[in-house]
């Protein structure tokens, strides 16, 4: 990679290309976990996407980004008549991407809330506003592999790899440029820890002028679902009685258990499950020092 003097920095990232190929030795055919990727040179159109929760106190509070998806989802299924024929991508916080072009949108979408029994009771409300940002060329991407420009089309490159991440950000478990699932295989590492397989993938240049897709094995840990009771026990590798007793010394042996135990559960996503109602997701902030009877 060079760069050369004058213009912006997105026009001075030019890809030096090797001189040529080497012509001793025997042809070897070798296997790779790089894929070709053909498309259709043709526009783009790349939408700003902002999305405000109806009813907050504070309207300008972001939503978790683990709504975002759901509410783009109900926002493709409430509006289709204002996105023509062709669906969107979206990669999960603030772009979107169409083959055809559609109008700016400011819309209400009304998200459904689950009460865990698989129907559905109080509605969640949003404001969803789609802006025109750019028109990614993927005419330019075709020259560039071709030879005919040196300019890197990182728009082009970024918008293919959006799209090619579409379909599994909406099966798989998404975590940067991997996926993971269940489906793929899993091992307990012991302490409340799994550790699921997944693939990473990524939108590549490579040489003769090819654009491939790169495909990696992965793994990584998450939490073994169950009841925090259980993964906190599992955690201390405790009996739950042991570990109440434990959490509930006054000394500071008890002061290292409850650190212990804010470190292991800060941040964590759970799910309520007093409510026949409604079981609600919340992340966990940290651990009360008070006992429950003093918290309302």
């Amino acid at each position: 990679m060079a760069s050369s003097s004058g213009g912006s920095a997105k026009e001075r990232i030019v890809l030096a290309r090797r001189p040529g190929f080497g012509s001793l030795g025997q042809k070897t055919m070798a296997v790779s976990n790089h894929y070709r990727v053909k498309f259709e040179p043709k526009v783009l159109y790349h939408y700003d996407v902002t999305i405000q929760s109806i009813g907050l106190k504070d309207s300008n509070k972001a939503i978790p980004k683990s709504l975002n998806r759901e509410v783009m989802n109900e926002f493709i299924v409430q509006h289709i008549d204002k996105l023509g024929t062709v669906l969107p991508v979206y990669d999960g916080e603030k772009s979107l991407y169409t083959a055809t072009t559609i109008p700016d949108l400011d819309v209400e979408v009304q998200l459904p809330e689950s009460n865990g029994s698989g129907s559905r009771c109080k509605r969640r409300s949003f404001l969803v506003a789609v802006k025109k940002a750019s028109e990614p060329d993927l005419r330019l991407l075709d020259r560039f592999l071709k030879g005919e420009v040196s300019t890197f089309p990182q728009e082009g490159i970024q918008a293919l790899d959006i799209v090619l991440r579409e379909l599994p950000s909406q099966k798989l478990v998404p975590a940067g440029r991997s996926f993971f699932s269940d489906i793929f295989g899993q091992h307990d590492l012991g302490g409340g820890i799994i550790s699921w397989n997944g693939f990473y993938e990524s939108i590549r240049v490579a040489q003769n002028g090819l654009l491939t897709l790169n495909l990696d094995i992965t793994a990584n840990a998450f939490i073994k679902p169950g009841s925090l009771e259980d993964f906190l026990s599992n955690s201390f590798r405790m009996d739950r009685t042991v570990l109440f007793e434990e959490l509930t010394r006054g000394d500071a042996c008890g002061d290292t258990a409850r650190v212990k135990a804010k470190k292991l559960l800060k941040g964590i996503r759970i799910e309520t499950n007093h409510s026949t109602k409604t079981k609600r997701k919340h992340r966990v902030s940290s651990l009360s020092d008070q006992p429950l009877q003093s918290l309302t």
